[in-house]
C-alpha cells in the first residue's frame, strides 16, 4: 500500500527564487504574503517562466501577475528541491499554468487555485511542443528557442519525482471542500511519478482531471481537450487515494475523470464521483465519463470509498460511464463502484475490464455490500445502464452484489459478465446481504422492468446462500437469467435462516415475481457441460405475485444432478411454482442431458398452488434416474390444473427407493414445505388433498424402464379433481416392488396405457387406477409378454363407485390371471366394493395357440444306458470305467456305425444346407505340405441352423490361419474319399 506525505511546513518564509536561464529572466517581488511573479519571456501567447525553487508557505500567495493575453503560463523548476505549496497560487485572466518540477510537488492542506484557466503539475522532465520545441527543467540551458507552438506532451526521466496532495480547503461560497479547484469546464491535472491524494480533496465543475504516473521515461501526450494520452509499454507508478481525498468534477453537465497508473488504490473512505450535482442540469445535460487505466491492480476498499457516477436528488440530466481497466481489481469492505440516477435521466453502464481477477468481497460497517451496481433509485426516474465486467476469474463473497436494479420509475439495465474461466459467487454478510448478481424492479412504487442477467464462464459456482436473481415487486416484469458455462455449474449450501423464511434459503438461481409485483417473471436458460445442485442448491423461477412464473431450460451436455438436502433439510432442486396468493401460471421445466439424476430428496417441481396451471416438466436424456427420494412433481394443490411430465430417456429410466429424511422434514417444515410427494422416488403429476383442479399427463419413453424399492409412478388425484394419465412407451419393463398409479379419490378415474415388449412386475409391484368414490380407472396394457410374480397385482378397483376397464393384449400371460377379488397370488381386478354388480371389464388378448404345440413328446421310460455300451470289448478294469448319458454330442447313433470322415466334428442332430466354400491356401506354420495340400480340397460347407442366441454345446472343431484348434458350434463339413472301417476289438 502506498502512505501520503508528511509535508515540512516549518519553513518561515517561502521559496520563490527566479534563475536566469531565460532571455527574460523571471521577477519575484514580495508584497507582504503576496510574492508577485512579472517578467518571464513571452512567445505570442505562451509565457515562459523558471525558478531555482518554487513553494509556498501556509497563508501565502503566489501571483502570477501577467498580460491579459497570455493563453499559457510555463513554469519550471530547475534546482534540487522539490516544490512544497499549502499557500495559493493565482493568475490573471483565462491563462492555462503549468508547473513542472522533476524533483517532486508536495501540496499542503491549505493548498488552493485562484486561476481562470486550466492547471498542470508534473514532474517531467520538460514540456514538449509542436514542431520539436520543448522546455526543459532538467537541462534548461538546452532548450531551443522559446516557441510559440501549443504543448503536445510531457516527457519524463528515469526517476520521475512523485506528486502528493493533502488540500481541504473549503470553497467561498458554500464552505463546501474543494481543495485543489478550477474554474467550471476546465483542467486540473497531476502527472508525476507515484501520486498520492491523503485526504486532499481535487474538484474540476464540469470540467476535467487527470491523475497519472510513469515509472520510467516515456512522454505522456497533451490533447486539444484537455486529456492525457498515456504510452504503452510503459512501467506506471502508483496512484493512491486515501484518508478520505475525493476527486469531483459533478456540475450541470460535462465533467470527466481520468486516472492512469500502475496500481490505484481507493481506501478510507475516498471517492471519485462525477454526474449531475445536486440540483443542477437540463434535459440537456449529459455528465462525463469515469476512465480507470492500471496495468497493475485497482483496489477499491472500506466504509464510504467509492467511485461513482451520478444523478443527484433534482438534477437533472444522464449520467456518464464509469470504465475500468486493470490487470485485477479487488473490491472490499464496503467499496464501491456504481452508476445511478435519484433525479430524472438515464444512467450511464459500468464496465470492468480486467485480464486477471475481479473480486469484491464483504462489507463495511454500516452493513453496505461491496459491490459493482448500477441503479435507478428511489425517487429516480430513468433508464439504467448495465454492469458489464469481463475477466479471467470473477467472485464476489460474504456478502457482496453485483447489480442491474430500479426502485424507482424505469428499467434497470443488464449485468453482462463475460469471464475466461470460473466465476464464484459464495456466502452472504447478513440477513439481506447474500452474496450474488441482482437484476431487480424491487420497491412496491418502483415502475419499470427488471434487466437481465447474462453470464459466461468457464466454470460457476454460487455456494452457500449465494444467488442469482431477477424479480419484481413493482409494476413491471422480471427479466431474463441467460448462462452458458463451457465445464460446470454447481449449486451448493445454504444462507441465513432468516431468508429460509422467506423462501430465499439456498444458493440458486432465482426468478420472481414478488408478491407486489405486477408482471411476468423472468425465464432462465443455462448451457453447460454439466450441473449439480446439491445441498439445498435450487433453480426457481416462481410467482407469488400478479404474473406468470419465468421458465426454466437447460441444455447440460454430459449431465445434470439434483442430489440431497441441505443442513435445515430442503430439497434441492429445480422449481417453477406458483403460490396460493400468485396470480399467474407456474413455469415449464425442460432439461437436455445425457444423464439426469436426482436423489436423496432433491426434486424437479413445477407446483401450482393457485387457480392457474402449472407448469410443464420436459427432460430428454439417454439415461434418467431417480433414487432415494429423488423426484419429479407436477402437482395442483388447488383449482388450477397440474402440468404434464415427459421423460425421454434412449436408454434407460430408473426409479428406486425412498428418502429416509422425509418425515422429518415435512414436521419441520410443515408451513413452508410442499416440494415434495412424500418419501418414494418417483414422478408425481398428482392433485393434493382439498384441491379442484385436474392432474396432469405423464408421459415416459425409454428402451427400459426399471421401477424398484418402492419407486412411484404417479398421476393420483387426492382432491375432487381428475386423475391424469399415464403413458409409457418402453421395450422392457420391470417394477420390483414398484408402482405405477393413476388413483382417484373423488375426481374423475386416472388411466394408464402401456406399450412394451416385455413386462415383468415382482415383488408387490402394482399397477393400479383404483377409486375412492368415483369409478375405477382404465388400464391399457400392449405387450408381447406380460409376467406377474410375487403377489403384484394389476388393478382397477373401487371402494364406492364401478370398477374400471383392464385391456390387456399379449403374446403370452405368466404368473398371473383374472380373478374376482384380490388374492395373495398375483391378480388382475376391477372390482367394486359395493358389489359384483358395480364390477368392472376385464379384457385380456391372447393368441388362440396350443402352448405345447411343436414341443417334442420324450418317453415314459428312462433310457438304459447299459444296452448302449458294446461289451465285446471289456476293459482291464472295469471297476474304474463309467458311461454317462448327456446325448450324442457328435457321436454315432450305436459303436457299431462308422466314424464321419467329416473334416470337423459334426452333431448330425442337426439339420443341414449345402453351400461351397473354399479353404484359404495359404500355408499354416507347423503342418507339412501333403497335410495341407489334403485340407485344401474343395469343401462342402453345411451350416447349421441354430435356436436364435442359443447357447450350444460345442460340434466340432478346425483349423484356423494360425494353425490352432478351434472348437466350434457349426463346422465345414469334408467330402469323405474313403469309409473308416469299423473298429474291432485289440485294433
Amino acid at each position: 500500500m502506498l502512505s501520503g506525505w508528511v509535508l515540512p511546513w516549518q519553513s518561515s518564509t517561502a521559496q520563490i527564487l527566479p534563475d536566469s536561464t531565460l532571455p527574460g529572466n523571471s521577477l519575484v517581488t514580495p508584497n507582504g504574503q503576496i510574492w508577485e511573479i512579472t517578467g518571464g519571456t513571452q512567445a505570442g501567447g505562451n509565457l515562459f517562466h523558471s525558478f531555482e525553487k518554487f513553494s509556498i508557505l501556509t497563508g501565502e500567495t503566489a501571483f502570477f501577475n501577467h498580460s491579459l493575453d497570455i493563453q499559457n503560463i510555463f513554469s519550471r523548476v530547475t534546482g534540487g528541491s522539490a516544490s512544497e505549496i499549502d499557500g495559493l497560487i493565482r493568475a490573471n485572466g483565462t491563462a492555462n499554468l503549468f508547473l513542472l518540477n522533476p524533483n517532486g510537488i508536495m501540496f499542503g492542506p491549505n493548498a488552493r487555485l485562484d486561476i481562470g484557466g486550466s492547471f498542470f503539475a508534473s514532474t517531467a522532465d520538460r514540456i514538449n511542443f509542436a514542431g520539436g520545441g520543448f522546455f526543459s527543467a532538467t537541462d534548461p540551458e538546452a532548450s531551443p528557442v522559446l516557441t510559440i507552438n501549443v504543448p503536445i506532451g510531457l516527457q519524463f526521466g528515469a526517476s520521475p519525482g512523485a506528486i502528493s496532495n493533502q488540500s481541504r480547503v473549503s470553497s467561498n461560497s458554500n464552505e463546501q471542500t474543494v481543495g485543489l479547484q478550477v474554474q467550471p469546464g476546465k483542467t486540473l491535472a497531476l502527472v508525476g511519478g507515484n501520486v498520492t491524494l491523503d485526504g486532499g480533496y481535487i474538484t474540476a465543475p464540469g470540467g476535467r482531471i487527470e491523475l497519472g504516473s510513469l515509472g520510467e521515461p516515456g512522454t505522456v501526450g497533451l490533447n486539444q481537450d484537455g486529456s492525457l494520452s498515456f504510452p504503452d509499454a510503459i512501467a506506471r507508478g502508483d496512484i493512491l487515494l486515501t484518508n478520505g481525498a475525493e476527486v469531483n468534477v459533478r456540475a450541470a453537465t460535462g465533467g470527466d475523470i481520468a486516472i492512469h497508473g500502475g496500481n490505484f488504490e481507493l481506501l478510507q473512505g475516498s471517492t471519485v464521483k462525477a454526474g449531475i450535482a445536486l440540483g443542477l442540469g437540463s434535459v440537456d445535460s449529459q455528465a462525463g465519463d469515469i476512465e480507470i487505466n492500471a496495468t497493475g491492480n485497482v483496489s477499491i476498499s472500506n466504509t464510504g470509498s467509492f467511485i461513482s457516477n451520478a444523478v443527484l436528488w433534482d438534477a437533472i440530466g444522464n449520467s456518464g460511464d464509469v470504465n475500468i481497466t486493470a490487470n485485477s481489481l479487488s473490491v472490499t469492505n464496503g467499496g464501491q463502484i456504481s452508476a445511478s440516477t435519484r433525479g430524472q435521466g438515464n444512467v450511464g453502464d459500468v464496465n470492468i475490464n480486467v485480464r486477471d481477477t475481479a473480486s469484491f468481497d464483504g462489507l463495511d460497517n454500516d452493513f453496505i455490500s461491496s459491490n459493482a451496481s448500477n441503479e435507478v433509485q428511489f425517487q429516480g426516474a430513468g433508464q439504467g445502464g448495465d454492469v458489464n465486467i469481463t475477466a479471467g476469474s470473477l467472485s464476489a463473497t460474504n456478502g457482496a452484489r453485483l447489480e442491474a436494479s430500479t426502485f424507482g420509475r424505469g428499467n434497470a439495465g443488464n449485468v453482462n459478465i463475460n469471464v475466461r474461466d470460473t466465476v464464484s459467487f459464495s456466502g452472504y454478510g447478513g440477513e439481506d446481504s447474500l452474496s450474488g448478481v441482482y437484476s431487480r424492479a424491487e420497491k412496491i412504487e418502483t415502475v419499470g422492468d427488471g434487466g437481465k442477467i447474462n453470464i459466461t464462464a468457464g466454470s460457476l459456482f454460487v455456494t452457500d446462500g449465494a444467488v442469482v436473481t431477477t424479480s419484481t415487486a413493482g409494476q413491471g416484469n422480471a427479466n431474463d437469467i441467460t448462462i452458458n458455462v463451457r465445464d460446470r455449474i454447481v449449486l451448493d449450501g445454504l444462507g441465513p435462516f432468516e431468508s429460509v423464511i422467506r423462501g430465499e434459503q439456498s444458493s440458486g438461481i432465482f426468478s420472481a415475481v414478488k408478491e407486489t409485483g405486477v408482471g411476468n417473471g423472468g425465464n432462465i436458460r443455462i448451457t453447460t457441460g454439466s450441473l449439480l445442485l446439491v445441498n439445498s442448491g435450487v433453480i426457481v423461477a416462481k410467482t407469488i405475485g400478479q404474473g406468470n412464473a419465468g421458465t426454466i431450460w437447460i441444455d447440460a451436455a454430459e449431465s445434470v444432478m439434483l442430489s440431497g438436502v441441505g443442513e435445515d433439510l430442503s430439497s434441492s432442486g429445480l422449481f417453477t411454482n406458483t403460490e396460493e396468493s400468485a396470480i399467474g401460471r407456474g413455469g415449464d421445466i425442460t432439461v437436455n442431458t445425457d444423464i439426469f439424476r436426482v436423489s436423496g430428496g432433491a426434486v424437479a417441481n413445477s407446483q401450482t398452488l393457485n387457480a392457474s396451471a402449472g407448469g410443464d416438466i420436459t427432460i430428454n436424456a439417454r439415461v434418467f434416474e431417480a433414487t432415494n427420494g429423488g423426484q419429479v412433481v407436477a402437482s395442483t394443490t388447488n383449482s388450477g390444473q397440474a402440468g404434464n411430465l415427459t421423460i425421454n430417456a434412449t436408454e434407460e429410466i430408473i426409479f428406486s427407493g425412498r428418502d429416509s429424511s422425509f418425515a422429518q422434514r415435512a414436521l419441520l417444515f410443515k408451513d413452508i414445505f410442499g416440494n415434495n410427494e412424500g418419501e418414494f422416488s418417483g414422478v408425481f403429476a398428482n392433485t393434493r388433498e382439498g384441491s379442484t383442479g385436474p392432474g396432469g399427463t405423464l408421459t415416459l419413453q425409454t428402451r427400459q424402464l426399471t421401477v424398484r424399492d418402492t419407486g412411484t409412478l404417479s398421476v393420483t388425484a387426492a382432491g375432487v379433481g381428475a386423475a391424469g394419465s399415464l403413458i409409457i412407451d418402453a421395450s422392457l419393463i420391470r417394477l420390483e416392488n414398484g408402482s405405477l398409479t393413476a388413483e382417484t379419490s373423488q375426481g374423475d378415474f386416472g388411466d394408464i396405457r402401456i406399450q412394451s415388449s416385455d413386462i415383468q412386475l415382482r415383488e408387490n409391484s402394482r399397477i393400479t387406477t383404483n377409486a375412492g368414490s368415483a369409478s375405477g380407472g382404465n388400464i391399457s396394457i400392449n405387450t408381447d409378454t406380460l409376467a406377474a410374480l410375487e403377489n403384484s397385482d394389476v388393478t382397477a378397483n373401487a371402494l364406492a363407485g364401478f370398477g374400471g376397464l383392464v385391456t390387456i393384449n399379449a403374446q403370452g400371460i405368466f404368473g398371473t390371471e383374472f380373478r374376482e377379488t384380490l388374492s395373495s397370488a398375483s391378480d388382475i381386478t376391477a372390482t367394486s366394493e359395493l358389489g359384483p354388480q358395480f364390477s368392472g371389464t376385464v379384457e385380456i388378448n391372447t393368441p388362440d395357440t396350443d402352448p405345447t404345440s411343436g414341443l417334442l413328446k420324450l418317453p415314459q421310460t428312462p433310457v438304459d444306458v447299459t444296452s448302449l455300451v458294446d461289451r465285446r470289448c471289456t476293459p482291464s478294469n472295469p471297476q474304474q470305467s463309467s458311461f454317462i448319458n448327456i446325448g450324442r454330442g457328435g457321436q454315432p447313433a450305436t459303436p457299431r456305425d462308422p466314424l464321419s470322415s467329416n473334416g470337423g466334428w459334426v452333431d448330425p442332430n442337426f439339420s443341414e444346407v449345402s453351400t461351397t466354400a473354399s479353404v484359404p491356401t495359404d500355408k499354416k506354420p507347423g503342418f507339412s505340405s501333403a497335410i495341407l495340400a489334403e485340407s485344401q480340397e474343395r469343401l462342402t460347407e453345411t451350416r447349421f441352423l441354430m435356436p436364435h442366441n442359443a447357447i450350444v454345446e460345442a460340434q466340432g472343431w478346425i483349423f484356423n490361419e494360425q494353425g490352432q484348434i478351434i472348437l466350434v458350434g457349426q463346422t465345414d463339413a469334408a467330402t469323405p474319399d474313403r469309409f473308416l472301417p469299423t473298429p474291432r476289438c485289440g485294433e
